[in-house]
């Protein structure tokens, strides 16, 4: 169950992301692309090259949590 903290924003990247990234690759792109705190609580959406695939990276109770969606059809 995704539990996300009251006030909590999406944030999407504008450009697409290498998603063989993993927490600590997702989080430099945070700080350095976005200059946002990714220990803020608030959702980093990733959409890849061919737009089928997307991660969501945030922090939750101690920890990074990453989402990953691949649709069978169709693009985001």
């Amino acid at each position: 169950m995704l539990s996300v903290a009251h006030g909590a924003r999406v944030y999407l990247a504008r450009e697409q992301v290498d998603l063989r990234r993993g927490h600590d690759g997702l989080c430099k792109l945070v700080k350095g692309t976005l200059a946002l705190d990714p220990f803020s609580g608030h959702l980093f959406v990733f959409v890849g090259r061919r737009g089928d695939r997307v991660k969501v990276l945030f922090w939750d109770r101690g920890g990074f949590v990453v989402y990953y969606k691949r649709l069978a059809k169709g693009r985001f």
